[in-house]
């Protein structure tokens, strides 16, 4: 058996504290000591106990280091996310040419007595002997804080600063309540601030932008009054075929920022509307084949036909064929035209929010000039048709 006795006092005997040596050969052995007091002279002797007794080595010693010392001196100036901490480093340890590793403070909001823990610690600007103020972000409003000065050199396992206490101000709340469609492209927004919390609303609105979790920093903004109450506005010449994403916000007299839920919303797309082929069918009328198309996030076609008229970019104020309601393929016969005279034609497609027409074609009916005989076959009315061209 081997190891040491050592103690705070000279003269070490057996009856003070022992640390038995774990490696054990011929030549040589050690023992760590754990639990020593910073700042102290401890004695220490060498012992080995064979089968002829027990024999002691010389008595010596050596003094612990003495780690730096560091005060929380105050916390002050709470804001809904934010708050000062003051700390004082009055020793730098064993000498006074001493440096630290770390210095700053720890902060917790479920343990009264803050560990060492990177996540929750913010270092000081400079590790030099002092006082230092140290501001500590992005805490949670109306929440309670404890916090400590925390100081570390390479020669000891940390110091630390008295606990004390502070609980951030208490935000406004703001809510989602309603996102109403306008028409195609516009769409009214409303939201409500139902608290001020401990400070004053001093801005209320909307962002938005066509990435998720808008900001009022990054995106787009829609201010709208200060206070408490419910708001509204009304967002217009959104593109097509978008997804908008929309918070509500509400700003403090301290900088604050909380949001709302998000909205999203998805602006409609239109049809394609084409007017198709113009097609003779007798002396007097004509056939208009058209097509509408769309994808699945286009607005529902109500009405589609055909509208004509004597005068260019006719629309459904003039002469209309009306055929059926959605998408696809539909022809439209025009009749009781007259000779000579140049028709404009437009396909069309009505919507909840408004009117599409494709593109304008153009014809004229020429009167007969011999006596041929033409047969016209029509298989979307069961129907052929001779007569004098």
């Amino acid at each position: 058996i081997c190891g040491f006795y050592y103690s705070t006092k000279q003269d070490v005997t057996s009856d003070d504290r022992v640390c038995y040596a774990t490696n054990k050969s011929y030549s040589s052995f050690y023992c760590i000591l754990k639990g020593l007091e910073d700042s102290t002279t401890y004695y220490a002797k060498a012992f080995t106990i064979n089968a002829t007794g027990t024999i002691y080595g010389e008595e010596f010693s050596f003094t612990t280091p003495t780690p730096p010392r560091v005060k929380t001196l105050s916390v002050s100036e709470a804001t809904t996310t934010s708050f000062n901490v003051e700390i004082e480093l009055s020793s730098l340890g064993n000498t006074e040419s001493s440096t630290v590793d770390y210095l700053g403070v720890l902060y917790s909001s479920t343990n009264s007595i803050p560990p060492y823990n990177s996540n929750y610690y913010v270092s000081a600007s400079k590790m030099t002997k002092g006082k230092h103020t140290i501001e500590i972000t992005d805490l949670k409003p109306n929440t309670t804080y404890w916090v400590r000065a925390y100081v570390k050199n390479s020669s000891s396992s940390g110091a630390y600063g008295e606990v004390l206490e502070i609980r951030t101000k208490s935000a406004p709340t703001v809510t989602s309540n309603e996102l109403t469609i306008i028409d195609i492209n516009s769409i009214k927004l409303s939201a409500k601030v139902t608290s001020s919390g401990t400070c004053n609303v001093t801005e209320r609105g909307f962002c938005y932008g066509t990435t998720t979790n808008p900001n009022i920093t990054s995106s787009m903004t829609l201010p709208c009054g200060t206070g408490l109450g419910t708001f509204e506005y009304v967002l217009s010449e959104l593109i097509l075929g978008t997804t908008y994403y929309i918070r509500p916000y509400a700003i403090d007299d301290e900088g604050s920022i909380v949001y709302g839920e998000e909205m999203v919303y998805n602006t409609l797309e239109l049809p394609v509307v084409e007017t198709g082929t113009i097609n003779r069918l007798n002396l007097s009328s004509v056939i208009c084949s058209s097509t509408i198309t769309a994808s699945e996030n286009a607005v529902s076609v109500t009405e589609r036909g055909i509208c004509y008229s004597t005068s260019p970019e006719p629309t459904i104020d003039d002469n209309i064929v009306k055929n059926g309601s959605g998408l696809g393929s539909f022809s439209c016969k025009l009749t009781e035209l007259v000779y000579g005279t140049t028709y404009y034609v437009r396909a069309y497609a009505k919507h909840e929010y408004g009117i599409i027409y494709g593109d304008e074609k153009s014809f004229e009916l020429t009167e007969p000039k011999s006596n041929k005989l033409y047969f016209v076959n029509t298989p979307e009315w069961n129907t052929v048709y001779a007569y004098i061209w």
